[in-house]
């Protein structure tokens, strides 16, 4: 009887304990199916003129800078992994790492060898990763810059890449609503190519086109719709009216979701980098604000006898970075060159040291220059008009924003308002 109950109760302990760990396993998994949810922030653009320098000393904070040198410096990276991902336009810490419950590097892999493989030569080529279907892995985004060459847009999953060619370039997404509208068209024909991502493939689950204008050529816009209004439509290879085609299309493509187009591209480089390590390029550098009267030339050799250059901000975490920092040191009335310049190639570029590509004037730069900028020449009171050919960053206080402005060479010897308002921003890759 002893023994019995022994073996009984040795049963019992048995069971208890494969219970226990049956329920420490599923909360576990619950853990690792935990997502955050991505955030993006689009910074505020605008049109106008460039000019009026002189109006610009005004918009400042008010302050006199009596110094003739201020120094201040930051450092990014040095944080933990969960600092170094904050704020990303690529989602969370999870989503960096792959799909829930198996976090894996394999897509970073498989996307870096096929740019290797297929490089896209071109100033204009822009590159985004946002999020279509429901998992935590990017689509890669390959913006060609050319209406032609259309972009490319990349899908991942379970080792296998599938890729999607679009109809010039325009597009809109829903976000991990997993549906993707290539909406585009031109002198008198447009489309709605609408698509899913099924098992890991791009499918198209909606074909839409309208053509053709009223008989006196006149084309009409719909405002609400923003869309011409035309007198062909077509789904699915079928004729229907005006109502037709947008009943048929916001069935499958609703515009109350949250649709949207990529807000956060990058250059060649900033991409690269992420592949490889899974940070941008300034999260290993560190940076330094310098208040001092003297030209841009003069700034860029001051920076590169300290062992650094004058600051490209190749990204919108960059420039956030650096505005953060300027807005720290109470350094808006200041302001800073930054290393961009227009050529002798006739092109506008960064001049950090090593960059791939360096144009500056691109898909997702636009937002961050004043007024439409660069605008390449000023004309001063007297009639006098000056080059502009040089780059500094810019505080307008009336927006409570930084904008990046072509300038002249020597901004305190053509502007004397200026005078004690100017500084440099030096950037180091270590």
């Amino acid at each position: 009887m002893k023994k019995a109950r022994i073996s009984n109760l040795i049963i019992i302990f048995i069971i208890t304990t494969m219970l226990f760990g049956c329920a420490g396993k599923e909360e576990a998994a619950a853990d690792n199916d935990t997502v955050n949810d991505t955030v993006e922030t689009e910074a505020a653009t605008e049109t106008g003129s460039e000019t009026e320098k002189e109006t610009e000393a005004a918009d400042g904070d008010g302050s006199d800078q009596n110094e003739d040198k201020v120094v201040s410096s930051g450092k990014k990276g040095s944080g933990s992994e969960e600092e170094s991902t904050e704020g990303s336009p690529f989602g969370s810490k999870a989503s960096l790492g792959g799909s829930k419950g198996d976090i894996t590097e394999d897509w970073k892999k498989d996307y870096k060898e096929f740019l290797e493989k297929n490089p896209v030569e071109g100033e204009e080529v822009s590159f985004a990763l946002i999020y279509v279907d429901e998992d935590d892995i990017p689509e890669l985004v390959i913006d060609t810059g050319i209406e032609a060459s259309g972009c490319q847009i990349l899908t991942w999953h379970d080792g296998v890449m599938d890729e999607l060619q679009t109809a010039r370039l325009y597009f809109t997404y829903v976000e991990k609503g997993n549906l993707l509208d290539n909406c585009e068209g031109h002198m008198g024909y447009y489309y709605d190519y609408v698509y899913s991502i099924k098992n890991g493939k791009w499918k198209q689950i909606f074909n839409g086109e309208y053509s053709g204008f009223a008989d006196n050529g006149e084309p009409d816009y719909d405002d609400e719709r923003m869309r011409y209004k035309c007198t062909d439509y077509e789904v699915n290879g079928k004729r229907t009216d005006e109502d037709g085609y947008y009943k048929a299309l916001y069935e499958v493509y609703d515009d109350g979701k949250n649709v949207t187009d990529p807000k956060t591209y990058l250059i060649y480089d900033d991409l690269m980098s992420f592949l490889e390590t899974g940070k941008l390029l300034y999260e290993t550098h560190r940076y330094e604000l310098c208040v001092e009267d003297c030209t841009w030339e003069e700034a860029e050799k001051k920076c590169e006898k300290k062992g650094g250059y004058l600051a490209s901000l190749t990204s919108d975490e960059e420039f956030k970075y650096v505005e953060d920092m300027i807005r720290s040191e109470d350094l808006t009335n200041i302001c800073f060159y930054v290393g961009a310049k227009y050529g002798d190639d006739y092109r506008w570029h960064w001049t950090e040291p090593g960059l791939k590509q360096d144009n500056c004037v691109k898909t997702g730069y636009y937002k961050h220059w004043l007024d439409g900028g660069p605008t390449y020449t000023d004309t001063l009171a007297d009639g006098t008009v000056i080059d502009e050919n040089y780059v500094e960053l810019m505080y307008r206080k009336s927006e409570d924003a930084f904008y990046l402005n072509d300038i002249t060479n020597d901004v305190p010897g053509v502007y004397p308002s200026f005078k004690g308002r100017m500084g440099y921003i030096c950037e180091y890759s270590k």
